[in-house]
């Protein structure tokens, strides 16, 4: 089994909310990123290109939100993609140019860190946890996306997940694996 850390490439395009949008629509953006529901209270809001990489003529499929911590998608990657996404995630809608996207929003939070063989850095003021080397618990069945607890935002995803954006010949994002439980 491994598990790989994934993000929006961006060398591609990285999106953000448009100005002057409703402080409720950021308040529900945060509660995304730490993996808590919110399809129920979301409202669609505009978004746009807030940087272009070196890539940038390419229109991505998966596409930096806000930077490393979270990604949208786009609908032709929703197509491809939901099997591996629901039930796991949500996928809250966006406007990118009058196109609809979605922001992934996990809320499988799984607590699987392996603390006896992890290495971790504790960062002041906040003590914020640094993973310098993961280690999971191997007894666990890990859904092709998901968080983990005490990892803030970062997104996960597994050898199926990884297999689907390559043969679909998906573009837009960067992953790195982070363990593999064979190691």
């Amino acid at each position: 089994m491994e598990v790989f850390k994934i993000y929006g490439d961006q060398n591609y395009w990285s999106i953000y909310y448009k100005e002057n949008i409703d402080i409720n629509i950021k308040e529900k953006w945060y509660l995304a990123r730490n993996g808590i529901s919110v399809v129920k209270e979301w409202e669609k809001a505009d978004v746009k290109i807030v940087f272009r990489g070196p890539k940038r003529r390419i229109k991505p499929d998966i596409i930096d939100f806000g930077g490393t911590v979270g990604f949208a998608i786009t609908s032709h990657a929703k197509d491809i993609l939901e099997d591996l996404l629901v039930p796991y995630c949500e996928l809250l809608p966006l406007y990118l140019n009058g196109e609809e996207i979605y922001l992934v929003n996990p809320t499988t939070i799984l607590d699987c860190i392996d603390y006896d063989n992890s290495v971790i850095e504790v960062r002041p003021p906040i003590n914020r946890k640094n993973f310098l080397k993961y280690a999971l618990k191997k007894e666990i069945e890990y859904p092709p996306i998901f968080r983990i607890k005490d990892e803030d935002y970062s997104i996960f995803i597994t050898v199926e997940f990884v297999q689907a954006l390559t043969e679909n010949h998906l573009v837009g994002y960067e992953i790195m694996k982070i363990w593999n439980s064979e190691e």
